[in-house]
């Protein structure tokens, strides 16, 4: 919604969002933070979207989106789109070049989807400025089969519903290769808090998808909360790798010793 909104910006009115942060440990609830002060894939969802200057896809008409908030214009930036299929192989690339005025958005250019495409398949974005830099990416996973609206309303309860006549099919998500992942790590004093700083490798041939960072204490330990990672829930392509730091207060530690651990949807 932060990026539909962005999209449109200044066209659309505002945009709201419910809620930041869960008021009990209730299973089945929605939140950016929950009640552990653990930040989800939301959080970081929002936090892509909400960046100055980014790169983005739009549902509506195929198009890709660079999106400035800065109060400065910025020239020659590259936009680079691959679409990739489930096995990784790749189907579509597309770069351009924009400038982008303060405090707006341009168009870059509306994906031309090949034949062929798998049900789940994968659009990697990438955005880099005129020193060839990179300032800017982002990852979604899209479905042949198409999100049409339906039917909505109020019960008779006056309960609010939807009644979509199809949904995107990511059921092929289950059947991602299992990978190992290849990290190292390093955590350093500052002042009154620790820093982690991580380096996170793919070395494999299949995508690495939703991968989750975490400190603990020690090896078996609770994870420490609340940790501010820079980035989180991230996936990694084939040969990809990434890094990320996280600040955190020792004292969550409770002398324990600081360990950083790695899962995702599909690591090992």
């Amino acid at each position: 919604m932060y990026e539909a909104y962005a999209r449109n910006k200044y066209d659309a009115s505002g945009i709201t969002t419910w809620k930041y942060n869960a008021a009990w440990p209730a299973a089945l609830t929605w939140q950016y933070v929950d009640w552990y002060l653990r930040a989800g894939g939301a959080y970081y969802g929002a936090k892509k979207a909400c960046e100055p200057l980014h790169v983005q896809y739009s549902y509506g008409d195929h198009s890709i989106y660079v999106v400035n908030s800065y109060y400065q214009d910025f020239e020659n930036l590259k936009v680079t789109a691959k679409v990739l299929n489930f096995d990784m192989s790749e189907k579509y690339s597309r770069t351009a070049s924009v400038n982008v005025s303060e405090d707006s958005k341009v168009r870059a250019f509306t994906i031309d989807w090949p034949e062929g495409l798998s049900q789940s398949h994968f659009l990697s974005l990438k955005l880099h400025d005129s020193a060839g830099q990179e300032i800017s990416s982002n990852f979604y996973w899209l479905s042949t089969v198409p999100d049409i609206e339906g039917t909505k309303g109020y019960r008779t309860d006056r309960t609010f519903y939807v009644s979509p006549k199809s949904v995107a099919d990511h059921t092929d998500l289950m059947k991602l290769p299992r990978v190992q992942l290849e990290m190292f790590y390093d955590i350093a004093e500052r002042e009154k808090e620790s820093i982690a700083s991580v380096r996170i490798t793919n070395p494999s041939q299949h995508l690495a998808f939703q991968i989750h960072l975490s400190v603990t204490r020690d090896e078996d330990g609770g994870e420490v909360t609340p940790t501010y990672w820079e980035d989180n829930y991230f996936s990694l392509l084939p040969g990809e790798s990434k890094e990320v730091q996280a600040r955190f207060d020792p004292r969550d530690l409770e002398g324990a010793r600081a360990v950083v651990k790695v899962n995702g949807w599909n690591v090992e």
